[in-house]
Parts: C-alpha cells; sequence; structure tokens
C-alpha cells in the first residue's frame, strides 16, 4: 500500500510531468484520477501570481495630479488658495469649460500683450531623474481672428518674477482663434529637459510658486485667454496605490478565474464527449484528469514576470483616451498577448487534447476540436462571469 508521502510525490510529479511527458503522464493520471493535482497547481500559482502583480506594479506608474480636482480654475474665492493675475479682467466661465465645472479667462480690450499668471502655489520641487509634467488646456480668442506674434509659458521660482523657467508655446498653438488647446495626456508638457530656457545660476527645478502663460500680437485689438484643467503631475509607482484590501481582490479574482475556468471546461468537454463519442465516464474523473492541463500556468506566470523585468516601464497620464492608453502599453500588450496565447490557448488545448484521449480513447481530431472549443468557451465564459459578479 502507497504512504500518504508517495501518494503526494507522485501528484507532484504528474502535476510538472504533463509539461514535458503529457501522453506518458495521463496515461498513469487516468488510472488514478485526483483533485490534489489540480489543488497543488491552484496553490502554487496563487502565491506566483501575487508576486507577478507585485512586479507589475513595481514597473507601472501612475501620475499623481497638483492639485487634486482641477481646484486652479474653479475658485477665486477661497483666501488658502493662490491667486490668479493678469493684465485684464480675470473671471471663471461654467459654459466654456473642458474638466471641472469652470475655465479661467481674462479679457483686455485694445491691447496688443494678454498675460495670466497664477501665483502662491506651494512650492513644488522637481528633478531630471524623475518623469514630471505640466498639464492643461488653453484658448485664445481674438477679435479678427489674428494668429499671436509670439507665445510663452512661464513657471515663476522662489516666488520672484524674475527667476522663471520659460518655453515657446507657438510650435504647440493651433492657428486658430476660439479653439481649445489640449496639452494633457500624452500632449503634456515634459519639465527640466533641454525644450526650456532656465533662469541663470539655477541647474535645479527647486520651489516653483507659480505659472504664467503670454501671448502677443502685432496689433492692439480685444483679446481673451481661457485656461482650465491646469496641473503639474508627478508618476509614482502604482506598488504605492496598492492597500491589502486591493491585494486580497487580486487574489479573490484570481482563485475565482482559476476555478470558474476549470469547472467550465470539465462540464463543457463532458457534455461534448457524451453526444460525440457516447462517452459515458464520471463527471468527477474527467474534472480532476483534466485539472492537470492547467500546469502551463505556472510558466506563464514565471515567464510573464521575466517579462515585466525586461520590458520598459509604462507612465500612465493622470488623463488619457482609450486610443492613447492602447498607445502607451502597446509595449507589453503585443508580447504578454502572445504568451497568453501560446501557453494558455495553445499549450493547455494541446494538453487537453491527450487528456481526452486518454480519458475515452477518441481519435486525434475529435479529441482536438472539443478540447480547442472547451478551452475557448472556459475563458470567455469565466471573463463574462467575473465580470458580473
Amino acid at each position: 500500500m502507497e504512504t500518504k508521502e508517495h501518494l503526494w510525490w507522485r501528484f507532484i510529479k504528474w502535476t510538472f510531468a504533463v509539461l514535458w511527458s503529457p501522453a506518458k503522464t495521463f496515461n498513469e493520471i487516468v488510472k488514478s484520477p485526483s483533485v490534489k493535482g489540480p489543488l497543488l497547481i491552484f496553490l502554487v500559482a496563487i502565491p506566483i501570481t501575487l508576486g507577478v502583480q507585485h512586479l507589475n506594479g513595481s514597473r507601472l506608474f501612475l501620475e499623481q495630479p497638483t492639485p487634486d480636482y482641477d481646484l486652479w480654475t474653479e475658485s477665486l474665492l477661497n483666501q488658502t488658495s493662490p491667486a490668479w493675475l493678469s493684465n485684464g479682467v480675470v473671471g471663471f466661465d461654467e459654459s466654456d469649460k473642458i474638466s471641472g465645472n469652470y475655465s479661467v479667462y481674462t479679457s483686455s480690450e485694445n491691447d496688443s500683450i494678454i498675460w495670466l499668471n497664477l501665483n502662491g502655489i506651494e512650492h513644488l520641487n522637481f528633478s531630471k531623474q524623475e518623469e514630471n509634467r505640466l498639464s492643461f488646456n488653453l484658448k485664445w480668442l481674438h477679435e479678427t481672428g489674428e494668429n499671436p506674434t509670439a507665445a510663452v509659458l512661464q513657471l515663476f521660482s522662489h516666488s520672484e518674477e524674475s527667476h522663471r523657467y520659460e518655453l515657446d508655446l507657438e510650435p504647440y498653438l493651433l492657428n486658430e482663434s476660439n479653439i481649445w488647446l489640449n496639452l494633457t495626456g500624452l500632449n503634456a508638457l515634459v519639465l527640466c529637459n533641454d525644450a526650456w530656457i532656465a533662469p541663470e545660476n539655477s541647474p535645479s527645478w527647486d520651489s516653483i510658486t507659480g505659472v504664467g502663460f503670454r501671448l502677443s500680437w502685432s496689433h492692439p485689438a480685444n483679446l481673451t485667454l481661457k485656461v482650465d484643467g491646469l496641473f503639474f503631475g508627478r508618476f509614482s509607482s502604482a506598488l504605492s496605490h496598492s492597500s491589502l484590501e486591493i491585494r486580497m481582490q487580486t487574489l479573490w479574482v484570481t482563485s475565482l478565474d482559476f476555478l470558474l475556468k476549470w469547472l467550465i471546461l470539465a462540464t463543457i468537454a463532458s457534455v461534448a464527449m457524451q453526444v460525440f463519442s457516447g462517452w459515458k465516464g464520471s463527471w468527477r474523473s474527467l474534472l480532476y484528469t483534466v485539472g492537470y492541463i492547467y500546469s502551463p500556468y505556472i510558466i506563464y506566470l514565471l515567464v510573464l514576470s521575466v517579462l515585466f523585468l525586461l520590458l520598459p516601464p509604462i507612465f500612465l497620464p493622470y488623463r488619457y483616451t482609450y486610443d492613447e492608453y492602447l498607445s502607451i502599453t502597446q509595449v507589453w500588450s503585443l508580447p504578454v498577448s502572445i504568451l497568453n496565447f501560446i501557453t494558455n490557448i495553445v499549450w493547455t488545448t494541446v494538453l487537453c487534447t491527450i487528456a481526452l484521449m486518454k480519458i475515452d480513447g477518441v481519435s486525434w481530431t475529435r479529441a482536438f476540436f472539443i478540447a480547442f472549443g472547451a478551452v475557448v468557451m472556459s475563458f470567455l465564459l469565466a471573463s463574462i462571469l467575473l465580470s458580473v459578479l
């Protein structure tokens, strides 16, 4: 009689032997199917999944805005907030805005220059070693639609107007009056690079205390300048936003996804074999046997962790469109999709085909079509069920 230790060793051996000798291994499994092997795969995969999620979070950076909730273009009334100053009349527009409830604007009559400064923000320090950006939406209106002859973005440092960084905005401006310019998401302006003109004796980006927009024309006219969605962005690792609750939810979703796929695949394969080959065997034995086809999932997770180490990190801006998201994540999505298809679809289908052949002795063709349909349907139905749970 086999000892308990010997039985466990046999299940461990089967779990990994199906990866390199599936036909021989499933010959042994069908003679004595047990839930211990699939559960072993499950217990090994779960902690590895959590490790992969941790590694993924360390390579994914999320942009944190300063301030939150678009506060700088929402109100003049809060005495603790920064102050908007201009050479014209400053106000807030609730009908023409991009984000929040208002946009801030200034208007000046019969003038060739219009400027709008936000002063008194908290001292913000940036570094060339970090990914820091400035996002905003800007619109200019000229009574005859004439384009500006000059446009400058200014960042004041140390509360001194003469101590400032400047960036030429003309390459970014739209050559059309009354159209919002979108410099957010992938279009946001990167700080600390050579495109900025830095003040003398100021090698570092420290103590930024104000933002200014200055547009000029060759002839005087009635001018308006509007700004909305203004914030500085600093990227931080997604791990810093991962709470215990989020990790427990990841554990729950991963566990449920594994179990749903396993149960759905076994059920679909059982029904299909009864219909197409007249199989009369036990659903439980089939469930235990096909559970071993998920061994490649462990290899998938290990290779995925290596990919995350080799691929460049991803920086997700605070606001982005779906197309921008696809553009940003394509560096990961293609290799991960290929890996997922090879291990979780192709390899799993091959193992399932061999398992069904050993269970019922069906032909290669019939076993393959049943296995392929069961694998694909288990992925689709499990995803649907998880989305509604």
